[in-house]
């Protein structure tokens, strides 16, 4: 599910607004209410998402996200085995990474 609603170039919506979680969640919070997505995931990756229920709240927690003052640790589960045991200690894309 979509965070919230993705637009082509044009700015014309791709999906229903059934499909995003943003209005998902505005309905479980009663429809006619503030909020704003402030940390998601890549479009192809699922996870938690932090969402704002108002204006001063979107700006700290983005202020908190950009300054990386939140300790972030994401965790995959897999299917299979490996031969080795160990840390994988390497950057990606720039940005330090490791996994155990």
């Amino acid at each position: 599910m979509s965070v919230h609603p993705p637009q082509d170039e044009e700015g014309r919506r791709w999906t229903t607004k059934e499909q995003n979680a943003m209005w998902v969640l505005k309905q479980q919070l009663g429809g006619d209410c503030w909020v704003q997505p402030v940390h998601r995931l890549d479009r192809a990756t699922s996870g938690v998402v932090v969402y704002a229920l108002n204006r001063e709240s979107t700006r700290w927690l983005s202020d908190l996200m950009k300054g990386r003052n939140v300790h972030k640790e994401y965790f995959a589960f897999v299917r299979g085995y490996t031969n080795t045991v160990g840390v994988i200690d390497k950057p990606l894309d720039g940005a330090e990474a490791v996994s155990l």
